[in-house]
């Protein structure tokens, strides 16, 4: 989960038993089909450009054509200059790709390119399959280990650049959460704003076991190994006034699949922020 593409909440709430038996396999491949699939997507886009460049005396202006690549420059061009640039970023490129690659004005139109195009084409094809096995094949050990990868977690969060909301817990509450492992795991953390001071456990609700939570920058941690079954996440305010925890709300939709309560008592639309993994 932690290789293959992600949604912009951080992934899967709590992968199936069964996608986590196959899944460092599962991610490897996803990657290599990813990268080839891009490579080919890139190169037939920068042919089709040079063959635009190369015929711009014999063809009509095409309104299409101006328009998919006025569009992307301008897109490329305000997160370049005036916002940020980062990949996810990028992805919004790939349908414009895709529409500048499907535009007839940029096909061959001699039977004998077609027919040539289309052996090309289909020899293409077997070479990108041929790499697409090979690389699995042999692709290092790194690129499928099982460092990182998520078992549960809820990382949906509003960025403290937009202003994010704290929750004031009062003196002395207790929040707490529970959350199902379907795979063992190795690394805990629940995240909270930099200067809380809250005391966490970890409890085993099969064997009511207690584990401490130790405190970090921004976030309470555990690393043990964290045999499948139901565990309850636990925060308390120790101190003598309120403070803020960094809780993630929704109207009407639920993030995780367990409320998070304070004082015994359920927010359906509430949770922590939090991830069980497989290492750190």
């Amino acid at each position: 989960m932690s290789l293959m593409p992600q949604a912009y909440t951080g992934g899967f709430v709590a992968a199936p038993k069964l996608y986590q038996k196959f899944e460092p396999q599962l991610s490897a491949l996803g990657m290599v089909i990813m990268r080839v699939g891009f490579i080919l997507l890139y190169a037939e886009t920068l042919l089709r450009c040079l063959r635009l460049w190369r015929r711009r005396s014999q063809l009509t202006d095409d309104p299409r054509i101006m328009l998919t690549v006025l569009t992307a420059l301008g897109y490329i061009a305000f997160h370049t200059l005036l916002w940020e640039t980062e990949s996810r970023y990028g992805q919004v490129m790939i349908p414009l790709l895709g529409i500048l690659c499907a535009i007839p004005n940029l096909a061959l139109d001699s039977d004998k390119r077609n027919q040539f195009r289309t052996k090309s084409e289909s020899w293409l094809t077997f070479g990108a399959l041929v790499l697409i096995v090979g690389t699995y094949a042999t692709a290092p050990h790194a690129l499928y280990n099982n460092r990182g990868h998520d078992v549960a977690e809820q990382q949906s969060q509003l960025s403290l650049q937009f202003d994010a909301k704290k929750t004031q817990i009062r003196p002395y509450d207790t929040l707490s959460q529970q959350v199902t492992l379907n795979h063992q795991a190795r690394y805990f953390e629940v995240s909270l704003a930099p200067a809380a001071e809250f005391s966490g456990t970890l409890i085993n609700e099969r064997t009511q076991q207690h584990y401490e939570l130790f405190r970090a920058y921004k976030a309470l941690t555990l690393k043990r190994t964290l045999p499948t079954g139901q565990y309850r996440i636990q925060l308390r305010n120790d101190l003598q006034r309120s403070q803020s925890v960094l809780i993630t709300k929704t109207q009407s939709y639920r993030l995780a699949p367990y409320p998070l309560e304070i004082d015994q008592h359920p927010h359906p639309y509430w949770s922590f922020v939090y991830k069980f993994a497989r290492a750190r």
